[in-house]
């Protein structure tokens, strides 16, 4: 088992307090969790209007402990001020619900809230159902995980380690001459994009075409404009939608319709009605010209074209996922094996793009890397698991939907409720971290950045991602040994969402070669 995927922990779990499960005992790090204070709660609480915690998108960990003191390890929210869930913060409760989908499923048809959603609400396009394996389950799921597994196993890991430095040095060669370059728009968001579209078998101006169609707002229905404010992306699409204001999205305060409630500040504010908090975003509509449904058409198109070529050529050397998922024993229809290319895609290429970036910020902001940063090679894995730890990549998962009535964390769970999974927050749990300060933790490889249950990144995804992220980063620190901030130091704003986390530029300085 690869060392990122958090082997160390067993698969079974005992429940939280105040669930009502069954479970083995498990020795987790820290003091066992206590009774929490808050008891049980009708869903999405009763208390009055109190003051708004301050989200900070450089300090997101301020803001879940403030949500943990107050409603203890599962919150009531809205999602993007109307529609209620719960916002799961806790370790084991992350933990437990992630690893039983008999309990808390992946189907979002099983939604009790579709009926309250607004035409245009911003999250559709990624709690939509859809042919994906991210909404598969029980046998379903088990056959479609099976295959991803299977053909990500044929991937070989000193292969891929040659592919992704060749990418890192034909990215280094673009910028290396000016001295100076963007570590995120020039190298972190370039190098995992080359190699995932080496393994799709991408010709050409195919990875282009993938890439701007990919950055288009998804909806999934026809006619809808797209959020100004969009969610964590579309895996069934190949990527993450464009905001109004920028190519990741943004989340920001949205100017209140005549006669609603005020949205508050940040991406959650207090529910008058209900004690909940809201997540907030821009308004429900608007944006640029809509073109959702021909972007979509577009990529769903080129990966057809992608299956149909790898039916009619032999492999050309080199893992070819089409031609894998075409021969392998599942059986695939050519939709599934269309959407499971794409989730393969997205999964691949944003988060371990993320992954490189926030450990490039850690290394050139953090005085324990700075001082070895020229001999990058003894700090990087140290720096890529600390990462995991305190900034990974997937901030939060939308969603897992309770399948009957139960509790979790004190709180009364009806069948049909959202329930939206903190990994950032999870990570932070004093119960088991004991602090992910710096330097701590950074050799426990039990953080869940990769998620846990059958839902998690497939065993072979994880090393996979840390191979195309460990060589970037070598290739660079090698290349550019006195790569640094420029002087004097310029902000390094953090993208402005409530799902992913990285860095939205990283200027750097050196000597050109």
């Amino acid at each position: 088992m690869s060392r990122m995927h958090g082997g160390e922990r067993p698969e079974d779990v005992v429940p939280p307090q105040g669930t009502r499960a069954e479970g083995r005992a498990l020795e987790l790090p820290g003091p066992p969790q206590p009774v929490p204070p808050w008891g049980p709660v009708p869903p999405y609480g009763t208390a009055g209007p109190e003051p708004q915690p301050d989200f900070d998108h450089a300090d997101p960990a301020a803001y879940y402990r403030a949500l943990r003191a107050k409603y203890g390890p599962v919150a009531p929210v809205l999602l993007h001020r109307e529609v209620p869930a719960w916002l799961v913060l806790g370790y084991r409760e992350v933990h437990y619900v992630a690893g039983n989908p008999e309990l808390f499923g992946r189907d979002p048809r099983r939604w009790h809230a579709w009926d309250r959603l607004p035409p245009n609400w911003p999250l559709l396009a990624d709690i939509a159902h859809t042919p994906s394996v991210r909404f598969t389950e029980g046998a379903e799921h088990r056959r479609r995980a099976g295959a991803i597994a299977d053909v990500l196993a044929e991937v070989d890991q000193f292969e891929l380690r040659q592919r992704s430095e060749q990418a890192a040095d034909a990215a280094v060669d673009r910028f290396a001459g000016a001295g100076r370059a963007d570590l995120m728009a020039d190298y972190a968001e370039v190098v995992p994009l080359q190699v995932m579209a080496g393994l799709l078998g991408l010709r050409g101006h195919e990875t282009a075409d993938l890439v701007r169609d990919t950055a288009a707002p998804h909806a999934p229905y026809p006619g809808r404009p797209p959020a100004a404010d969009p969610g964590p992306g579309d895996p069934d699409t190949g990527g993450h939608r464009t905001s109004a204001t920028g190519p990741y999205g943004s989340y920001r305060p949205a100017e209140p319709a005549p006669g609603s409630r005020p949205p508050g500040a940040g991406p959650f504010a207090p529910d008058p009605d209900t004690g909940g908090h809201r997540t907030g975003g821009g308004p429900s509509a608007g944006g640029r010209p809509y073109e959702t449904d021909a972007a979509a058409a577009r990529v769903r198109a080129l990966v057809q074209t992608l299956v149909d070529r790898a039916r009619r050529e032999p492999a050309r050397g080199g893992p070819d996922l089409p031609a894998l998922l075409l021969a392998h024993p599942a059986e695939l229809t050519d939709e599934e094996i269309v959407h499971d290319l794409l989730t393969i895609f997205a999964a691949g290429r944003r988060p371990t793009a993320d992954w490189i970036g926030n450990t490039l910020r850690l290394m050139l902001t953090d005085e324990r890397f700075a001082l070895t940063l020229s001999g990058g090679r003894h700090s990087v894995g140290q720096a890529l698991n600390e990462v995991l730890w305190n900034e990974p990549p997937t901030q939060n998962i939308i969603g897992r939907w309770a399948t009957r009535d139960t509790e979790l964390g004190g709180r009364r769970i009806a069948r049909g409720d959202c329930l939206v999974l903190s990994l950032a927050a999870a990570n932070a749990d004093p119960h088991i971290s004991h602090g992910t300060g710096p330097g701590a933790l950074v050799h426990n490889q039990a953080h869940l950045a990769f998620s846990h249950g059958p839902h998690r990144c497939p065993a072979p995804a994880p090393a996979l991602a840390e191979t195309i992220a460990t060589a970037a980063l070598e290739v660079l620190l090698d290349r550019l040994p006195d790569l640094a901030l420029p002087t004097p130091a310029p902000p390094l704003p953090w993208r402005q969402s409530l799902w992913q986390r990285a860095p939205t530029t990283l200027p750097a300085v050196f000597t050109a070669p």
